[in-house]
């Protein structure tokens, strides 16, 4: 199972760019369960500052705490 947790140390030790797949899966998920669209388009677009998609990373990390919601399946 692919978590917040383990995308986050993926981020801080390689950069986002190294995790873009499992972004691009978390992304889904999240528009998949309502998630504020601007955040997903945010975090998904690599051209976005990195500053930005590390904040829309955190906010959406945020939105399914709130709901106790599963991040994604293996």
């Amino acid at each position: 199972m692919t978590d917040f947790h383990h995308i986050a140390q993926q981020i801080d030790i390689i950069g986002l760019s190294a995790v873009e797949n499992q972004i691009s899966e978390l992304v889904k998920t999240a528009r998949s369960r309502g998630v504020n669209p601007l955040l997903t388009q945010v975090l998904s677009d690599p051209t976005e500052p990195e500053i930005a998609r590390l904040r829309a990373f955190a906010r959406i990390r945020a939105e399914f705490e709130a709901n106790r919601t599963p991040v994604l399946a293996a």
